[in-house]
């Protein structure tokens, strides 16, 4: 009985079958990597750390090179057992990279990104339990952008500087 492969598709070659070995394999995987770093900028995983000041948004590049050095050489590209050369098509590569390299890149962020959010939601807590009175706009401004709100604050508090310092939260 044949069993059905499942076919992993990336983001630039979908539909193109041209066929790779050797040396080709290699350049091809360097253009995958200018392609997904160009493309990563652009993300809106990678928009909302900025926007929020994860600070390994710095390190995204750097990650993306090496998690892609470390996912090229798990590419075989003679057979162990006949010695002849394997090939690939662009569309498996893409679909690879994308699977393997890209969204491990993503899922290293989002984890930083859910951490900086966490800390939102904490100062947020820690602010009604001291009992502030918080305004829809001040909770959405922190608990979205790290935002503390002065005109927005509660006039009987005094403001926490140092908590604030301590999480990184911006002043507004």
């Amino acid at each position: 009985m044949r069993q059905k492969l499942i076919q992993l598709v990336g983001k630039f070659h979908c539909e193109n079958l041209s066929i790779l070995s050797g040396r080709e394999i290699e350049e091809f995987w360097c253009l995958l990597c200018v392609q997904y770093t160009a493309n990563l900028e652009r993300d809106s995983l990678v928009c909302y750390a900025k926007k929020i000041r994860v600070r390994q948004v710095a390190l995204l590049q750097y990650w993306l090179e090496g998690v892609t050095k470390e996912k090229f050489e798990k590419i075989r590209l003679v057979d162990m057992e006949t010695g002849e050369k394997l090939f690939y098509t662009k569309k498996s590569l893409d679909g690879y990279y994308y699977h393997a390299v890209y969204c491990q890149v993503k899922e290293m962020l989002a984890e930083f990104v859910r951490m900086r959010v966490n800390d939102f939601y904490y100062f947020y807590f820690t602010l009604k339990k001291q009992g502030w009175d918080m305004s829809i706009r001040f909770v959405k401004s922190i608990l979205n952008e790290g935002v503390f709100l002065t005109r927005e604050k509660d006039p009987t508090k005094r403001i926490p500087y140092n908590f604030i310092d301590k999480l990184d939260i911006r002043m507004g």
